[in-house]
């Protein structure tokens, strides 16, 4: 095997990018029930239109483009899902609910709240929910 030779080269930014054929779609899932802002949005470039996602000031962000054409690969497997869900720390096997809508208000206050704010008040009420367990 050939050893590589690396440069001095310094990554300043990490931007993970995927295709789709629903673009608003996934963009209200990482943008309105994840709270992740919208950082920027393009139109028509080479045929993409496109959106990133991240937190303000970080180096890391989202995008999602959706060409004229439609996706040039198939979408994620359910097993990309699966990585996603467990990297998040939730364990296996989840229980997918129906949405209840009666959350909506709640909702849209606490998208309202700062990322820090959102990530506090999460932790709080599991920690709550741990103690109304015993675990």
């Amino acid at each position: 095997m050939q050893d590589l030779e690396f440069s001095a080269a310094r990554v300043t930014q990490v931007r993970i990018a995927r295709p789709t054929d629903r673009l608003e779609e996934v963009v209200a899932f990482y943008r309105d029930g994840l709270g992740l802002p919208e950082l920027t949005r393009f139109k028509d470039h080479a045929g993409y239109d496109g959106v990133m996602l991240g937190l303000p000031g970080s180096d890391y962000h989202l995008e999602f483009t959706s060409h004229a054409d439609g996706s040039p690969c198939p979408a994620p497997s359910i097993d990309n899902l699966l990585e996603v869900i467990e990297a998040c720390g939730f364990e296996l096997p989840l229980v997918l609910v129906e949405r209840d809508a009666s959350l909506d208000a709640r909702l849209e206050k606490n998208r309202q709240l700062s990322p820090e704010r959102r990530a506090r008040r999460l932790l709080t009420n599991v920690d709550k929910e741990d103690d109304r367990r015993g675990t």
